[in-house]
């Protein structure tokens, strides 16, 4: 990617190459929101409205009455439980594919404010067509990724619930935290596919050595933002379910916190993954800026093969 323009120079005492503690990747977290909220605010509402309307619908299709077959899922799954399993991971794969783009692109506003460039709403969509294969690639093999997490919870919940044998239910106990490891190992993923233009073995061989060095660094420091937002959006629904009811007006509610929580753990990510790299590699803003300006040679390479 070219360098649009140069953005006003930072105070000698803002090195943002440095090695941050969790705490200071928190504080830079929240700075560089408030220096490019309005932005970050932008490119949310694109992944924001589309899970708000496809939630309203899901809703308003399951309670349908059952004399209506147009939208009744149970004359293809046979029963109101599969359809409530089949509308969960409808809004899955929906609300994965449409945060993923979105992080995508918020990461690359994330690495030109390292590089002290200026950011706009037209550029960072240009990057992200710039670089649509290798992104197209990458969001359906997340999505794929976080369902079978989805499922694993789903078979957890059911046996520990409904106990058959202790062994088989300790056995699907350690298949989840592994489906939660892959997890992790693939939003790690996102940084170095974004930044570094690395794919395939390269990517995951990257990856590996981040989470290896450093993954007890990045996972303590994920949590530390995410707990107290967590515990605060789940206060805030109650709040409103208490206040409204189950409305569409108060699914919408619950939907524009994603406004902020979407943009300040995208944020977090960036900043720990920068982080880690200056303890590990010495990263320099010369690197970064060479990095982004490098050519996408896959995504190249799909686009001749696409057009022939």
């Amino acid at each position: 990617m070219s360098i649009i323009s140069a953005a006003p120079s930072m105070k000698a005492e803002d090195n943002l190459f440095t090695f941050l503690s969790p705490c200071q990747a928190l504080d830079r977290t929240f700075r560089i929101y408030r220096h490019r909220w309005f932005l970050f605010t932008q490119l949310a509402l694109f992944a924001i409205v589309p899970q708000i309307a496809l939630t309203v619908y899901l809703k308003t299709a399951t309670n349908m009455d059952e004399k209506n077959v147009l939208l009744d899922l149970a004359v293809f799954f046979g029963d109101p439980f599969t359809d409530s399993v089949a509308f969960l991971f409808i809004a899955l794969a929906a609300f994965c594919v449409f945060n993923t783009i979105t992080q995508i692109i918020m990461i690359q506003v994330v690495a030109e404010y390292y590089t002290q460039t200026k950011s706009t709403l037209q550029g960072s969509l240009r990057v992200l067509w710039d670089r649509f294969h290798t992104v197209h690639f990458y969001v359906w093999f997340y999505t794929f990724t976080c369902c079978c997490f989805m499922v694993e919870l789903v078979m957890t919940a059911l046996i520990v619930f409904n106990p058959t044998h202790w062994s088989l239910t300790i056995l699907t106990a350690i298949c989840a935290c592994f489906a939660a490891y892959f997890v992790f190992w693939a939003t790690v993923n996102l940084p170095i596919l974004i930044v570094e233009r690395h794919r395939g073995p390269e990517l995951a061989k990257k990856a590996n050595t981040l989470i290896c060095g450093h993954g007890c660094y990045l996972l303590y420091s994920m949590m530390l933002l995410l707990v107290p937002l967590l515990a605060g959006n789940w206060m805030y629904r109650k709040l409103l379910d208490g206040i409204f009811g189950t409305a569409a007006f108060t699914i919408v509610l619950k939907g524009l916190v994603g406004l902020l929580f979407l943009p300040i753990r995208t944020i977090l990510l960036a900043v720990l993954y920068f982080s880690a790299r200056v303890k590990v590699e010495g990263l320099t803003m010369e690197a970064l800026i060479e990095e982004l300006q490098r050519e996408d040679l896959f995504n190249s390479r799909i686009a001749e093969v696409v057009s022939s």
